[in-house]
C-alpha cells in the first residue's frame, strides 16, 4: 500500500500513472486510537461500508512516545 492518495474531485489528471491510488470524488475518515495512533479511511462516494483505502497508523510511525 501505498503512503499517500492523491485526490481529484472530478476529472482524471493526466500526471498520475495507472499504480497510483487515488480517490475519484468521496471522503476521508480519521478514527483516532488510545495507543495515540490513528487509521485513515477514504470512501468513494456511494459506498459508505467499503473503504477505497485504508491504513492504521502506529504511534510510532507518527512520532508519539508510547
Amino acid at each position: 500500500m501505498k503512503d499517500n492518495i492523491a485526490y481529484y474531485a472530478h476529472c482524471h489528471d493526466s500526471e498520475f500513472a495507472g499504480d497510483v491510488p487515488r480517490m475519484k470524488n468521496g471522503y476521508a475518515l480519521v478514527t483516532l486510537h488510545n495507543d495515540g495512533g490513528f487509521t485513515e479511511s477514504f470512501y468513494e462516494v456511494g459506498d459508505t461500508e467499503n473503504p477505497a483505502s485504508s491504513k492504521r497508523w502506529k504511534p510510532e510511525e507518527v512520532g508519539v512516545a508510547g
